[in-house]
């Protein structure tokens, strides 16, 4: 019908409106030609200022895939020796987790049924593997660590696929409703949740709903005239997507509505998000204040509250509900005596500081870090020994020389010596040029022994353990740790 009025309209239009429509027409396309369009273009691509820092960017992808990325400047892949070395020396450590597409795969992002069936309810997101389970396990034994799985989804949601992992911290719908770590789970579905007789908690004095209907009503409009895009609910936050819609068309329909539910929900305590790209974007419109980085501050000031001194953050997430998470870490790293590391999943532009490649990755890393925590001190009574580095090896001499267990000058008589020092080591010629100090082998004692010359006293002095017996000599080392954080003694 529309087609049909527009066609009679155009047959029956006056020949003073054609004229004008034609008028119109041809200033513009006078005005804007190809070479003008071309001309600005140039000029655009011109002013374009180029970054002498080759670390500003990065490429990835081959052929028609292959692009190129604006980075942060020191955005590297994660060195997990690193992150260890920080783990082991850390009294007190904050470890934030984000739940799909970082603890488990998520299809939707390449698959949009899949996202759209989740939308609606009729698929359920993955659980995590009873491998991570165990690992995850592993790392909330420790006392010293509060680890948290932060999520956008509903709080019913989170506690049922992670109420079964002991000591883990949740929280829902970007932190406004959490559990603290090592707290039972008493409720597990938001139509059931009192605060008051449970041990789930909020960052929200009053959480205000009645937006909800007026924003609701907005976004469906759209979808009405916006084939492709639907409305997805996540606990106080309601999502309109467009990735199913046309590219062109469905960008420039989400500006229009984000611009009118900015302009309509001005005296509401909320704030319009817009998320993901052109092609698989969305328009979300949740309560103000909530966000992954605020609980990662609010968690902070909780544990300031109870005395603890947080040495240790980490955090770890993939899309762009992740940065403001990354963005706090950003302010945190510069605090003396805090060690902070931010990791996102898959290399892009980003506010984290290192990426991992996949999921796989982060598996690895918590894998990782749940066995640093298992390892125990070794005791100096243990049946097996390691063996001793050369730079212990000397530091240790030099405190028992200052113990007065050093003969300065003179040999020992072999009688002081158990049977078992016939055994001890007799260093080759490679390994005695190798080393800065002059060391002797004493045929008669076959013992090693350390000398070294005073200046200007004209004297040499000689340290020798070849009056201890074996057992007794590795019992007089104590137990050390090295620059690296491992034992040594």
């Amino acid at each position: 019908v529309d087609v049909t009025n527009a066609l009679k309209e155009a047959l029956e239009m006056p020949e003073s409106e054609i004229n004008d429509r034609v008028r119109r027409n041809l200033e513009f396309s006078t005005r804007l030609t190809t070479t003008t369009w071309a001309q600005q273009v140039l000029y655009d691509l011109k002013c374009v200022e180029k970054s002498d820092d080759p670390n500003s960017t990065s490429t990835f992808g081959f052929g028609t895939g292959f692009r190129v990325i604006g980075v942060r400047a020191g955005f590297h892949t994660l060195d997990v020796s690193i992150v260890s070395k920080a783990y082991r020396s850390a009294s007190n450590r904050l470890i934030l987790l984000d739940w799909g597409g970082t603890l488990v795969a998520e299809g939707q992002k390449s698959d949009n049924l899949h996202a759209y069936a989740m939308a609606q309810g009729h698929l359920s997101r993955d659980g995590i593997t009873d491998q991570l389970k165990n690992y995850l396990t592993n790392l909330c034994s420790d006392e010293k660590n509060y680890v948290f799985v932060v999520s956008g989804k509903d709080l019913g949601t989170v506690s049922t696929y992670f109420s079964a992992v002991e000591g883990l911290g949740l929280a829902a719908e970007h932190g406004c409703y959490y559990l603290w770590p090592r707290d039972e789970i008493t409720q597990n579905s938001k139509e059931e949740l009192d605060l008051s007789r449970s041990n789930w908690n909020t960052m929200l004095s009053y959480v205000d709903q009645s937006w909800k209907d007026a924003a609701k009503k907005i976004m469906e409009n759209y979808v009405k005239r916006t084939h492709g895009t639907y409305i997805e609910q996540k606990g106080n936050a309601l999502i309109w997507q467009f990735r199913d819609a046309d590219p062109e068309f469905g960008f420039l329909q989400s500006k229009e509505l984000e611009d009118h539910l900015k302009e309509f929900l001005t005296s509401y305590p909320v704030e319009i998000i817009r998320g993901g790209g052109a092609a698989d974007g969305y328009i979300e419109v949740r309560l103000a204040g909530l966000s992954k980085g605020h609980f990662l501050v609010h968690a902070l000031e909780i544990l300031k509250s109870k005395n603890i001194k947080c040495d240790f953050i980490l955090a770890v997430g993939d899309d762009t509900s992740d940065e403001p998470m990354f963005e706090e870490i950003s302010k945190l790293r510069n605090i003396e005596g805090l060690s902070a590391f931010s990791v996102t999943v898959g290399k892009k532009p980003t506010s984290a500081f290192s990426y991992v490649d996949d999921i796989n990755g982060v598996t690895e890393l918590i894998n990782t870090l749940s066995k640093v925590n298992s390892n125990t001190t070794f005791q100096m009574d243990k049946k097996y020994l390691s063996t001793i580095d050369l730079k212990s090896h000397h530091r240790l001499q030099d405190n028992r020389r200052q113990n007065n267990s050093v003969v300065e000058g003179i040999a020992l008589s072999s009688s002081h010596r158990a049977s078992s020092d016939n055994h001890l080591y007799k260093p080759d010629e490679d390994e005695v040029k190798k080393t800065d100090k002059k060391v002797l082998f004493n045929n008669e004692f076959k013992t090693t022994s350390v000398q070294t010359t005073t200046p200007g006293l004209g004297f040499s002095r000689s340290g020798s353990n070849a009056h201890l017996s074996m057992t007794a000599y590795l019992h007089s080392i104590s137990e050390d740790q090295d620059e690296e954080g491992g034992n040594f003694f």
